[in-house]
């Protein structure tokens, strides 16, 4: 199913695409589609991948989104369709359902989008946890987006799973296989990132105890399957990749939350959970890089 809602936004002098990626019904990624609607810029268009089984209307979504379903799919396999989708702009701009972007987000990234040079391949924004502030999900946060958290921006810079832009003409002429856009495509335009904080994006998840543990050895398996499946190091990446995640990644994710300008605001405890769902990932990674990702992309959002 491909549905368009309206035809001017064909007509824009697109500069980006924002592709929203869900497994749920449309209703999920209302909030961020009425934020997007209020920009004062007409040079972006929205693409809404959805795998949900019934993701409900879609005429009534403004001119400037695109609806398009694979019933059925999870996040991963709807994200392998990005070549497919983004078409028409220099860059694709990559949010997740649970993001949540000012009114004039689309502004401010139109903005730092256009200031970059041509070696610039791929530009990465900051995240705020502003309304996911029990001790769990704020665990859940800093484990994923510690080194993004606004208003600092750390290196290591790493790929992110929103608030991500690269350029279209980086994307392969044809779909990705299952995990290749995780694990090969966006760590090898890494050396061409460049960060900013002028565009922060808002991470509303909720994750409680002690299912968000379930949650990150989930995510682990899906990283060390595909680890395994792309990396050519094959199931010794997968090792290397849960003693960082557990052991060196945690050793400066630490030392930077201990000097962070929003410490304060921090449960207490919060270095202790991040830990152990720094373990759950590398433990479910191990597993992954052994039996296979299984069902786990689809208990992921």
């Amino acid at each position: 199913m491909v549905g368009e809602s309206g035809t001017a936004a064909a007509a824009l002098p697109l500069c980006f695409q924002v592709v929203i990626v869900t497994h749920e019904p449309l209703t999920k990624v209302g909030p961020v589609l009425a934020s997007l609607a209020q920009a004062a810029t007409d040079r972006f268009h929205v693409v809404v991948l959805t795998g949900a089984q019934s993701p409900g209307p879609s005429d009534d979504l403004g001119p400037r989104v695109t609806v398009a379903g694979f019933p059925g799919e999870s996040v991963f396999h709807l994200r392998s369709r990005i070549p497919e989708l983004t078409t028409s702009a220099e860059w694709a701009v990559i949010l997740e359902d649970h993001n949540l972007v000012a009114p004039d987000w689309a502004d401010r990234l139109l903005e730092t989008l256009l200031a970059q040079p041509p070696e610039v391949a791929v530009l990465i924004g900051a995240a705020t946890n502003d309304q996911s502030t029990d001790p769990w999900s704020y665990a859940n946060f800093l484990s994923v987006l510690g080194f993004h958290w606004w208003p600092s921006l750390h290196a290591p810079l790493e790929p992110l799973g929103f608030n991500i832009a690269f350029r279209r003409s980086r994307l392969p002429a044809r779909r990705f296989e299952l995990g290749a856009y995780e694990v090969e495509f966006m760590p090898g335009l890494m050396p061409l990132a460049r960060g900013s904080t002028t565009f922060p994006v808002d991470h509303r998840q909720v994750r409680l105890f002690p299912g968000v543990l379930a949650y990150h050895w989930a995510n682990g398996r899906v990283t060390g399957a595909f680890m395994r499946r792309f990396v050519d190091s094959g199931f010794l990446k997968v090792l290397s990749h849960g003693l960082n995640a557990a052991l060196f990644r945690q050793m400066r994710l630490r030392r930077l939350l201990r000097t962070h300008p929003r410490r304060g605001e921090l449960p207490r405890g919060s270095l202790v959970r991040v830990q152990m769902l720094a373990v759950a990932h590398a433990f479910g990674a191990v597993f992954g890089g052994l039996f296979g990702a299984g069902r786990a992309p689809w208990e992921l959002e």
